[in-house]
C-alpha cells in the first residue's frame, strides 16, 4: 500500500468514526428524553417517604420505556390494503422475529379485527397520511385487538369510523347500536404495549379499552368522538388494568375517561388535556394518580357532571383504596365555570363515597393538606419534552407557500374568521388554548401584531400578555395552537399571507401549514395544510380602533332591573326595539345563558338567573331593529 493510499484510508476511518460518534450523540440526546421513552429517569431523592405509592407510580407504562425506532429493523413495508392484508403482514413480521411493519401513506380498511403480535411495531409513514377506516358492523367486537400481545405497538397513524357526520357530544345513548365496534382493545394479559402519536376519531364503541393487562403506555394521542355513549360501559376511554401511563394526550367528547374494575391500580394520568370527566366508575383497586392535567366539562352537560367523579349507580362500588388527585386545572363550564379539584395545596383522596343525588362537587372525595414534599407525586426528570422528529422515507422540505403576498402589520386587531364571523381567543379558562368565540370587545379577543422583519410577526394577546404559538414546535395536521409567555422561537412567530381578500396566518417554523379553525362555531383552532380555498383558514384583521362599539341598553331607552339581581332580570323595551334573543356571558366572555324571547306583544321580558352565582356579568340583546345588538353590564348578589 502506497503512502498516499494509507493517508486516504486513515482519513476515511477518522471521518467514519466522527460520523458514528455524532450520530450516537444525536440519537442519545434528542430521542431518549421524553416521558415514556427508554432511558427516562426519575429523581429518587424526591420520593416522599409518606407516600410509598410513588415508588410504584414511577413504574407505570412500558417497562424499560418505549424503545427507539432506530433500534428495531423494518421487516416489511405495505401499501393500502384491508384487514386481511394487514394481518398477513403482521404474521410475516412476527415469524421473522419481530420488528417494524411500516404502512405507507394511504387509506386502509378495517373490515375485520386486526391482531397485533408479539414484538411487532405497526408504524405509519405519517400520522395524517396513514388512515385506517373502520367499516365493520355489529356489536361487541374490536377494530384492533392486542390479545395477550407482548411488546407490540401502534404508532403514527389515524383510526376513524366511517359513519357520516359527527357524533353529538351530549347525546348519551346508543345512537348507532349496529356500529358498536370498539377502537383499540388490550386484553387477555397484554403487557408492555404502547400507542404513540395515534389519532382516533368517531368510533362506534369505546375508542380505547383495557382489561386484565399491565404496563401499557398511551402517549401523544388525539381521541375525539364516539357514536354510542349509552349505559353498560359504552363510549369510554377505559383503563381497567394496572400500571398504565397516559401522557400528553387530548381526549374529548366521549362518555367517560374511566378508571375502574378490580385490576385498576397504580395507573398514572399525567399532563393531559381531557375535555371529559375523569371517572372512578366502579370498584377500582385504588392508588391511581391523576396529576397536572387540564380537565374541562363542557357547558352542554347538566350540573350533575363534575371534573372528577366517583360511582353513582346503586350497583357500582367505591374504590378499594384511595386514589390521588393533585395539581390539576379543572373547570366545570356546566356549573358556572366552577373550578373544582384545582387547589394546588390540596390532595384529593377517594372516592370514599358515592355521588349524591344532588351531585355535590368533590363530595365523594376527602381533602388532605399533606402535599408531597417536593411538589409532585411523579418526580420524572424532563430534559426534552418536544416530540422527536421521525421520518419513514426522508424527503425534501416542501416549498413554502409564502410568496410576494406577504403582509406587514403593526397594531392591535381582532382575528376574525371570514366564514363564521367569530374571533380567535386564547383565554385562561381554556388553559390558554386558542378557539373561536362570538365577536366581543373583551381584551382576550384583541391581538397585538408586531412586525419584526422579513414579513415575520409576533402576535400577543392583550388579555393574557401571551404570544400565539404552536406548542413544542409541532408541524402535523391537527397540531394544537395555544399561547406562551414569550416569543423567542420560530414556532412563536407568524407570517401573514394575503390572497383574494383573505389573510392566512402561517407559522414561521412550518410555513406549509396555516392557522385553521375546526368546522362550525365555537371550535378549537389548530394547524392544517395551507389551502387558499379552505374557508376555515380565511381570516381578516379588524383594527380595534376602528371597531364599532355596541350601544348600551340604557342609551337606547331600554331598562334593565333590578341591578344587582338575585333570581330574575327584567327588561323593559320601547316600541323601536323589540327583543329577539339574549346571551349572558361572564367577564371572561364565556356564554352562560342564552335564549329567545316569545313575541307576545309585552314590553317587559323576564330572564331567570337563579342558577348564576354572585358576580359581574354582561347581557347582550338582539332586537328586530335591523338586527341591532345592545350590551349591558349587571351584577348578581345572592343573599
Amino acid at each position: 500500500m502506497t503512502t498516499k493510499q494509507k493517508l486516504t484510508r486513515s482519513k476515511y476511518i477518522r471521518y467514519t468514526q466522527i460520523a458514528l460518534l455524532l450520530n450516537f450523540l444525536f440519537h442519545f440526546t434528542s430521542f431518549a428524553q421524553r416521558i415514556g421513552d427508554e432511558g427516562i429517569r426519575f429523581d429518587n431523592s424526591k420520593i416522599d417517604p409518606a407516600y410509598p405509592q410513588m415508588r410504584e407510580w414511577i413504574k407505570a407504562g412500558v417497562q424499560g420505556g418505549i424503545p427507539l425506532l432506530s433500534k428495531s429493523k423494518i421487516k416489511k413495508t405495505i401499501s393500502a390494503t384491508n384487514s386481511d392484508g394487514i394481518n398477513k403482514a403482521i404474521e410475516e413480521v412476527s415469524k421473522n422475529g419481530g420488528g417494524q411493519l411500516r404502512l405507507r401513506n394511504g387509506n386502509y380498511t378495517i373490515n375485520k379485527t386486526i391482531f397485533p403480535k408479539n414484538n411487532v411495531r405497526i408504524v405509519g409513514q405519517s400520522r395524517d397520511g396513514v388512515v385506517l377506516t373502520i367499516t365493520m358492523t355489529g356489536k361487541d367486537s374490536q377494530a384492533i385487538y392486542f390479545r395477550g400481545t407482548k411488546r407490540g405497538s401502534l404508532e403514527r397513524l389515524t383510526i376513524k369510523g366511517n359513519q357520516a357526520g359527527k357524533p353529538d357530544p351530549f347525546k348519551l345513548a346508543l345512537v348507532k347500536p349496529n356500529y358498536d365496534i370498539k377502537g383499540v382493545v388490550f386484553g387477555s394479559g397484554a403487557k408492555n404495549c404502547w400507542v404513540d402519536k395515534v389519532t382516533i376519531l368517531n368510533t362506534g364503541g369505546s375508542p380505547v379499552n383495557t382489561w386484565k393487562t399491565d404496563h401499557l403506555t398511551f402517549r401523544d394521542m388525539y381521541v375525539d368522538g364516539v357514536w354510542n355513549k349509552g349505559g353498560g360501559g359504552s363510549g369510554y376511554f377505559a383503563i381497567q388494568s394496572g400500571y398504565a401511563l397516559v401522557y400528553n394526550c387530548t381526549i374529548k367528547n366521549l362518555r367517560h375517561f374511566a378508571i375502574q374494575r378490580e385490576g385498576a391500580y397504580y395507573n398514572v394520568v399525567y399532563k393531559n388535556n381531557i375535555t371529559q370527566d375523569v371517572n372512578f366508575h366502579n370498584a377500582d383497586a385504588g392508588n391511581n394518580l391523576i396529576e397536572q392535567n387540564n380537565i374541562t366539562i363542557q357547558s352542554g352537560f347538566d350540573f350533575q357532571y363534575h371534573a372528577v367523579m366517583g360511582p353513582w349507580a346503586s350497583f357500582h362500588r367505591v374504590s378499594d383504596r384511595d386514589n390521588y388527585i393533585y395539581k390539576n386545572t379543572c373547570i366545570e363550564r356546566n356549573n358556572n365555570n366552577r373550578r373544582s379539584f384545582s387547589d394546588k395545596n390540596i390532595v384529593y383522596l377517594g372516592p370514599r363515597r358515592k355521588e349524591e343525588r344532588s351531585r355535590i362537587p368533590e363530595f365523594p372525595f376527602d381533602k388532605s393538606n399533606k402535599t408531597p414534599k417536593h411538589g409532585t407525586f411523579y418526580p420524572v426528570i424532563e430534559k426534552n419534552t418536544a416530540t422527536p422528529p421521525v421520518t419513514v422515507n426522508p424527503t425534501p422540505t416542501p416549498p413554502s407557500n409564502v410568496d410576494n403576498d406577504k403582509l406587514q402589520r403593526n397594531g392591535v386587531f381582532y382575528i376574525r374568521n371570514k366564514s363564521n364571523g367569530q374571533n380567535v381567543i386564547a383565554p385562561k379558562w381554556d388553559d390558554y388554548n386558542t378557539r373561536m368565540f362570538n365577536a366581543r370587545t373583551f381584551n382576550d379577543q384583541k391581538w397585538e401584531f408586531k412586525h419584526i422583519g422579513n414579513g415575520v410577526h409576533t402576535i400577543k394577546n392583550l388579555g393574557t400578555n401571551r404570544y400565539l404559538e404552536i406548542p413544542f414546535g409541532k408541524c402535523d395536521n391537527g397540531s394544537n395552537v395555544a399561547t406562551w409567555t414569550n416569543a423567542n422561537s420560530d414556532h412563536q412567530k407568524w407570517i401573514l399571507n394575503q390572497k383574494n381578500n383573505a389573510i392566512y396566518l402561517l407559522p414561521k417554523h412550518c410555513s406549509s401549514k396555516a392557522l385553521d379553525k375546526r368546522g362550525g362555531k365555537d371550535q378549537n383552532v389548530h394547524l392544517w395544510a395551507f389551502n387558499q380555498n379552505n374557508n376555515n383558514q380565511k381570516f381578516e384583521l379588524i383594527p380595534v380602533s376602528g371597531q364599532k362599539k355596541l350601544d348600551k341598553l340604557s342609551d337606547m331607552g331600554i331598562q334593565l332591573y333590578p341591578n344587582p339581581a338575585i333570581d330574575n332580570l327584567s327588561l323593559n323595551f320601547n316600541d323601536n326595539h323589540q327583543p329577539i334573543s339574549y346571551t349572558i356571558t361572564s367577564v371572561l366572555g364565556q356564554t352562560l345563558l342564552q335564549g329567545d324571547f316569545i313575541n307576545d306583544g309585552s314590553s317587559t321580558k323576564n330572564i331567570n338567573v337563579n342558577n348564576l352565582s354572585s358576580g359581574i356579568y354582561f347581557i347582550r340583546i338582539n332586537t328586530t331593529n335591523n338586527q341591532s345588538s345592545f350590551v349591558e353590564k349587571f351584577m348578581i348578589s345572592k343573599p
